[in-house]
């Protein structure tokens, strides 16, 4: 026989038990670009990108960016070491191209996502969010990006890729630009003064 006893239900009041009824509720879902209080942010990653010297801020939370399951090996390794001036302030600063400083918030999109989420990528950051993947150790962003780029690189664009790659030193880019160039007769000629 079950027991009617009338235990109250839930009704997300906070002051009932002693909070500020102003107060926010925890967010539904973890992200980088809420505001940095109410998701609980523990580290910070200034950007700045090295052409135009302009600066952004993000808010991120250790156990994504540096243990989650599209993680990166590079926070891992600063959030493993409290030696780092970085772990002190909880700051981390970057120096980026302009167009990896562009495409960081992709990647960080990436790493926040869920397993089915593919990466957001266009052809004028494919090579920039590569680079990213490269230097941070995010392996699954890096077989996403080449995914798309293997499927986008065509003799319309083969001049985008081969300048960003030119800029980021990816001579695994820059070969395959310059046979799909040579496939459909673009001329080394022509590229040479793309890229000037």
């Amino acid at each position: 026989m079950e027991r009617t006893i009338d235990l109250g239900s839930y009704d997300g009041d906070l002051a009932n038990n002693g909070g500020d009824k102003g107060e926010k509720s925890p967010p539904k879902e973890l992200t980088w670009n809420r505001d940095p209080i109410a998701s609980l942010s523990d580290w910070t990653i200034v950007v700045t990108s090295n052409e135009s010297k302009k600066t952004k801020t993000y808010h991120v939370h250790k156990c994504v960016v540096g243990a989650g399951p599209r993680s990166s090996q590079y926070f891992f390794k600063l959030f493993s070491t409290s030696q780092m001036e970085e772990c002190q302030t909880c700051t981390s600063k970057l120096d980026l191209e302009e167009n990896a400083a562009v495409a960081f918030p992709r990647m960080l999109d990436f790493m926040y996502a869920s397993k089915e989420v593919e990466v957001q990528v266009k052809t004028e950051t494919a090579v920039a969010l590569r680079h990213l993947a490269n230097y941070f150790g995010v392996p699954t962003l890096f077989e996403s990006v080449k995914k798309f780029i293997r499927q986008d690189i065509d003799r319309f664009n083969v001049h985008i890729y081969l300048k960003e790659a030119q800029q980021y030193h990816d001579q695994s880019i820059i070969k395959a630009t310059i046979a799909i160039a040579g496939n459909h007769g673009v001329t080394y000629y022509f590229l040479k003064m793309v890229l000037k």
